[in-house]
């Protein structure tokens, strides 16, 4: 899971520089890309994975590691450490998609997948 300036991140020392990351996937674009919604995921990644952590992860024994490395496999490709990974022992992956929906169903939370929003027929 990526982000920006998450805690885990905090932790183990990660900074990313946010401009630089969004710039670079608006390029990565051909910046054919509302770079407005790239800022917004950079500006509140963090908190959402934090978010995360408290009421899903932690509850249930997991908690985020933060991968302070990131694999460069091409040189038009520029990687940021932006990884997050919900673990129990800070070195294997645990899912967590069980634990969400348990989260979701018991704070009445709504999840609605494959929607779209259609506009209006014009009147004639």
């Amino acid at each position: 899971m990526a982000s920006i300036g998450s805690r885990a991140q905090k932790a183990a020392g990660v900074t990313i520089n946010k401009q630089e990351l969004v710039e670079s996937l608006a390029a990565f674009a051909q910046h054919n890309v509302d770079q407005r919604l790239l800022e917004t995921r950079a500006d509140n990644s963090g908190a959402t994975l934090d978010w995360l952590e408290e009421k899903v992860l932690k509850p249930n024994g997991a908690h985020l590691r933060a991968e302070a490395d990131a694999m460069v496999t091409n040189k038009a490709y520029q990687a940021f450490p932006t990884e997050n990974d919900p673990t129990f022992d800070g070195q294997s992956f645990t899912s967590y998609g069980d634990w969400f929906l348990e989260y979701q169903e018991k704070h009445g939370v709504d999840l609605r997948f494959e929607t779209i929003k259609t506009s209006p027929s014009p009147v004639r």
